[in-house]
């Protein structure tokens, strides 16, 4: 992307924020890098960002990857949202796949449930996930978040089964009609699942 980077006389100049790919070739062979660039008065890199508002109704992002029974009429856009319906069976809906390079990052959504078949219904946030399907960490907030066992830090392991790691409540269950900040903070072998400023597990 010329916009974000130049090549000239063996030199990278960064122009503005963003991501771009570079290849480069040297005596026929070529390899390609991410370039993720910042301003320099910013302590973190965004690695991948959406907010659907630009996004036709019915699409899904580029990029993204369908799992399980996800397909056009269960998961899509809709007036800047983009909506999981999950409710007759697993439904899993992956970021764009160059993302599986990285396992240190912090991962931010607005979230809410709207039409729970019952309380135990649930949302959830996957990451560091392995082999692009399984084993995998998930962030899980269930409609009666209030509840002892509301929110769970659950791994999905290779052999396609739940492991729950933790359990914790947060201060009141998922009212559909409110957005819910979710944030999974991962570094190393530390974990932490917040709902806005609240620190559920770490």
């Amino acid at each position: 992307n010329p916009e974000i980077v130049k090549y000239s006389n063996g030199q990278i100049t960064i122009l503005s924020k963003g991501i771009t790919k570079a290849t480069f070739v040297i005596d026929g062979v070529s390899t390609s890098l991410m370039l993720f660039t910042k301003e320099n008065t910013e302590d973190n890199y965004v690695l991948y960002e959406e907010n659907f508002d630009k996004l036709l109704d019915g699409t899904s992002p580029q990029g993204w990857v369908k799992k399980d029974a996800a397909s056009g009429t269960n998961t899509y856009v809709k007036g800047g949202s983009f909506y999981i319906d999950a409710r007759l069976g697993t439904v899993r809906t992956f970021l764009p796949e160059y993302l599986n390079k990285f396992g240190d990052y912090m991962i931010e959504a607005d979230v809410t449930n709207l039409y729970p078949i019952d309380n135990k219904s649930w949302t959830g946030m996957i990451y560091r996930i392995q082999n692009n399907n399984v084993p995998y960490y998930q962030m899980t907030v269930k409609k009666n978040a209030s509840s002892i066992t509301g929110t769970e830090f659950a791994e999905k392991n290779i052999s396609n089964t739940w492991i729950i790691g933790k359990t914790n409540f947060y201060y009141e269950d998922i009212n559909e009609s409110k957005m819910y900040h979710f944030t999974v903070k991962a570094y190393n072998n530390i974990v932490q699942h917040w709902i806005g400023n609240v620190l559920l597990m770490s």
